[in-house]
């Protein structure tokens, strides 16, 4: 069965958010590595509005409800604040050569985790009982590609490689999640 806004098992929502948020950080990327322009303004409107969009999109699957004003919207925004916060401040810490501080990290992965628990734990039980992993394989894919492989590429001076796509498979993993019946 599926609804408008689910086809194939994918909640399109989630993917759009996927795409707007690694659209905005390769944009960013590559205008500063490959073309040597500054398309920072234009790669943070597309990170943060995938970013909303992802919020909108649980928000929409989860409580049925037009407002944001509802618990389901807080359990997904408040992690999602944390995920882009520390990851703006990480980025910022990075480009200005400065030692990122310990919390940084601890706040972007606990984010993660509560992000995808909200996720999983959110509305009916899935069938099969084992799609519920899907979300915490998402939030891994995230954190060996954003902690570890994206980290090795910018230092072999790579604007953007594996990292991405790793980064976009977990919203597609997310949005299979939040596509089931």
């Amino acid at each position: 069965m599926t609804t408008p806004l689910t086809t194939g098992g994918l909640y399109l929502p989630m993917v759009g958010a996927g795409a707007s948020i690694t659209t905005g950080v390769s944009l960013k990327n590559t205008g500063e590595k490959l073309w040597g322009m500054d398309l920072k303004i234009p790669g943070m409107f597309f990170f943060i509005g995938g970013w909303l969009l992802a919020i909108y999109a649980f928000f929409l699957r989860y409580s049925g409800q037009s407002t944001p004003f509802n618990l389901p919207a807080l359990l997904i925004a408040a992690p999602v604040m944390g995920i882009v916060g520390a990851a703006m401040l990480m980025n910022m810490k990075m480009k200005e050569g400065l030692e990122i501080p310990i919390f940084l990290p601890i706040t972007f992965v606990a984010s993660w985790l509560i992000f995808v628990g909200a996720i999983a734990f959110s509305g009916p039980k899935p069938d099969p009982a084992w799609l519920i992993v899907l979300p915490f394989i998402a939030a891994f894919n995230v954190f060996f590609s954003m902690m570890w492989l994206l980290p090795k590429e910018r230092e072999a001076k790579v604007a953007d490689g594996l990292g991405m796509p790793m980064f976009f498979i977990a919203f597609l993993l997310l949005a299979r999640y939040m596509g089931r019946s």
